[in-house]
């Protein structure tokens, strides 16, 4: 549910704003955060490479899990699934589930490796503020939407 509320507040900003452009944003927010959280040259370019490398694993990992879900929602549809069929697919997403989940720690602990304590603090303040206020958004929407 959550999911399918983010997709419609992301669909209803790209309508409202023609212009919008999400790798300019991405861009302009990654500045943004750069500047706040006064990294060096070296700090910005360790953590790009860490957020590529970390970044192309998630991607991996959710195309696989998308196709394993197809994959038991097809079984799942079939007048007599097999449950050893379906058990099999459900073991192989939690696998893949488990490595999404090493994936984004591995990302954490190399985000605090690279950043200082004071930076890292600042960094999860920074993400709450944010967080708080798309959730606000969102609430503001859905109200108007039910009027």
């Amino acid at each position: 549910m959550k999911y399918a509320i983010g997709v419609v507040v992301v669909l209803s900003l790209l309508i409202q704003f023609p212009g919008y452009s999400a790798k300019k944003e991405k861009a302009e927010e990654t500045q943004d955060l750069t500047a706040q959280l006064l990294l060096s040259g070296e700090q910005k370019e360790e953590l790009k490479e860490t957020y590529r490398i970390l970044g192309e694993k998630a991607k991996k990992l959710q195309t696989e899990l998308k196709v394993e879900t197809a994959r038991l929602g097809q079984e799942l549809k079939k007048d007599k699934p097999s449950k050893g069929r379906v058990r099999k697919i459900a073991a192989k997403i939690k696998k893949i589930n488990n490595r999404l989940f090493d994936n984004r720690i591995d990302e954490i602990l190399a985000t605090k490796k690279i950043l200082t304590h004071e930076q890292y603090s600042q960094l999860q303040q920074i993400r709450r503020e944010k967080f708080n206020e798309i959730r606000k958004r969102v609430k503001k929407m859905t109200e108007e939407r039910k009027r």
